[in-house]
């Protein structure tokens, strides 16, 4: 299992450096989002413009369904 995961591991990596989107199916999927500075015309926009960038993680649909049917109490 541990060789599996690793192996998604790497394969979700390469995806995403290439700016794919990566779609486990019902797991959900992964994207890149970068967050940058604005430029006054696009001759002055470069990827120093870029500041940082994040992995935004969609979940599949059961798993974003549990959420409806959570159930809160207090612990002490």
């Amino acid at each position: 299992i541990y060789a599996v995961i690793v192996a998604l591991i790497d394969e979700i990596t390469e995806n995403l450096t290439a700016s794919n989107l990566v779609s486990l199916g019902k797991l959900g999927s992964f994207a890149v989002n970068v967050h940058s500075e604005g430029a006054p015309t696009s001759e002055e926009l470069s990827s120093a413009n870029i500041k940082g960038a994040k992995i935004i993680y969609r979940p599949g649909a059961e798993i974003k369904d549990m959420l409806k049917t959570l159930k809160y109490e207090k612990v002490n």
